[in-house]
């Protein structure tokens, strides 16, 4: 369980396969949004995501005309120079709270012309005390997000869970880590979410990409292992059977399908149990490689079962098999 987040918002999280802490902070951004330049005022075009360093000279919130669920918060930035920009939050009543005239933020988001007597305004952008933190004047992450739950909430979540990272479980050996250049672990978690530069961010993903390969490997490792403790009933590469197949066919077969049928049956006559992908395009010939294959099984007795991922392929198959005869 998350601390200090409510059942709503477990809820919630639940739909981006967060469950506990560790998920949280293996939860990647998409991407980061490069707002670490600081522009004045008198730069700020329309189409644009800018920083700004500014003073709120007023603010004031109103509903909108019609519908008191609806309010306009709208404040006067003015940054050193003297210009000034207006900055417009919608049904964001807490904002006014915190934009005291006289304050100084750090302003992040973008500008647009506004509708009616606005003109061009900062639309909703982040803002943050001093030099900035997580939502401005950085590489700030943005997430996958779910109804309820926005890339500046889980900023905040993960902030506050970064220490847990020193305590969560690696599979990468430090010395397998050091001999291909990767940071440690808990030093790529943070780099993965607040980076200091754009190269921060590609070694900590290469980091945790690194990671899961590694797991994703040693664990079709472990189950070949535990497959392998397991006998199968050998099933004999009769030669003559496999020439009287390959001859009774209706075409001659590529080499690439020879090989394959014949790679088949040295499987086949192992104690132990098959496990081979045979990979071509479609029409390369793979249906054929299976029938050569149950015809050796029903030679030593055994039945064979073939299975598809849709009624309509398996629907083929059978056609298929069928004029094979």
């Amino acid at each position: 369980m998350l601390p200090q987040v409510s059942t709503i918002y477990q809820r919630r999280l639940e739909k981006l396969g967060i469950a506990t802490v560790g998920d949280l902070l293996l939860h990647s951004p998409r991407r980061h949004e490069d707002l670490a330049e600081i522009s004045p005022v008198r730069q700020l075009q329309a189409g644009g995501s800018y920083t700004i360093r500014a003073r709120v000279d007023k603010a004031s919130m109103r509903h909108v005309q019609g519908d008191l669920r609806r309010t306009v918060t709208e404040a006067l930035l003015v940054d050193e120079s003297g210009d000034s920009v207006k900055a417009l939050w919608f049904n964001a009543r807490w904002v006014v709270r915190d934009l005291v005239p006289g304050s100084e933020f750090i302003f992040s988001g973008p500008v647009k012309r506004g509708r009616g007597n606005y003109g061009v305004a900062m639309m909703a952008p982040d803002y943050e005390r001093g030099e900035g933190g997580i939502h401005t004047a950085r590489l700030v992450p943005v997430y996958p997000e779910t109804r309820g739950v926005s890339s500046k909430w889980l900023r905040r979540r993960i902030k506050d869970a970064l220490p847990a990272a020193g305590r969560m479980s690696d599979d990468v050996p430090e010395a397998i880590a050091a001999a291909h250049g990767l940071p440690p672990f808990s030093k790529a978690i943070h780099d993965n979410h607040f980076p200091g530069s754009g190269a921060d961010a590609a070694a900590a993903q290469r980091r945790l990409a690194f990671g899961q390969l590694l797991a994703n490997q040693l664990e079709v490792q472990l189950r070949r292992q535990r497959r392998l403790e397991h006998a199968a009933p050998p099933i004999p590469y009769d030669v003559d059977e496999a020439v009287r197949a390959r001859d009774a066919l209706p075409f001659q077969l590529t080499e690439g399908q020879r090989r394959a049928a014949h790679q088949v049956f040295k499987d086949m006559d192992s104690d132990r149990p098959m496990a081979r992908l045979v990979l071509g395009d479609v029409g390369s010939g793979k249906t054929v490689v299976a029938a050569m294959a149950a015809t050796m099984a029903a030679k030593a007795g055994r039945q064979t079962l073939l299975m598809a991922p849709t009624e309509l392929l398996a629907r083929q198959h059978a056609r298929s098999l069928e004029q094979l005869g």
